[in-house]
């Protein structure tokens, strides 16, 4: 967006982005994903608007009289996105697999992507480092910090968190499989790691995410991987 805005600064050029897909998103996650993909669709509107867009594109959205109807009401402004759920997302690099429809369709825009990292003990004991945005400044909005790690031993594992240089204390550790009345499991092999943050303690712009490994269950070889880094902002009404 930035050197799109750059280019075109100065001219009568209009500039509106889209967001065409979420297919690379899918995940078990503590929230249906439908929910998700429209708090997430929110967040990045937000997020585009603070960069200077000129209005949002909806292509490929396939919205009828019903369908997407929320979302076509609000992203339309940053005044009407104001008070919705909004999702801000770590740049996010996984391609589609071979044999779909999509494959090969992103080989070329991912090459920023941050998760997902596979996390190792380090020399300089820190660790990989997530960008995500951040656009709302309501303190009527219930904030959770999410990170996803894959093959998370909760009882032996243990990885240090630093928001924007500042070490955040201990997650609650929750797993998806628990709260889904759909599967029989009550454990996945994934667990997600929230913290709830209070009202005030990010400010509007990028916001820096540093995890660091401390210690990995020796009894297993697979490695930790960070799938995905999200900030979920809900409102009550």
């Amino acid at each position: 967006m930035d050197g799109f805005r750059k280019i075109i600064d100065g001219t009568d050029i209009k500039l509106y982005p889209g967001l065409d897909t979420d297919f690379r998103l899918r995940a078990k996650r503590l929230v249906p994903h439908l929910h998700w993909s429209e708090a997430w669709i929110r967040g990045e509107c937000a997020k585009l608007w603070a960069q200077g867009a000129d209005g949002m594109y909806a292509f490929n959205w396939h919205a009828t009289a019903e369908t997407k109807r929320g979302l076509l009401t609000t992203v339309g402004s940053p005044e009407t996105l104001a008070d919705a759920d909004k999702v801000y997302a770590a740049l996010h690099g996984e391609h589609a697999p071979k044999g779909t429809l999509r494959h090969g369709a992103d080989k070329h825009d991912r090459i920023r992507a941050e998760t997902p990292v596979t996390l190792h003990r380090t020399l300089t004991d820190e660790g990989p480092v997530f960008h995500l945005p951040f656009h709302d400044m309501s303190t009527e909005a219930t904030i959770e910090l999410q990170v996803e790690i894959e093959h998370f031993s909760p009882t032996v594992d243990r990885v240090e968190v630093q928001l924007n240089g500042e070490l955040l204390d201990d997650p609650s550790v929750r797993n998806p499989a628990a709260g889904d009345p759909d599967d029989p499991a009550t454990v996945s092999e994934n667990s997600w790691l929230v913290w709830r943050l209070e009202s005030g303690r990010l400010s509007v712009g990028g916001q820096e995410l540093m995890v660091r490994l401390i210690e990995r269950d020796a009894r297993l070889r697979v490695p930790l991987v960070i799938r995905h880094v999200e900030i979920h902002v809900t409102y009550s009404g």
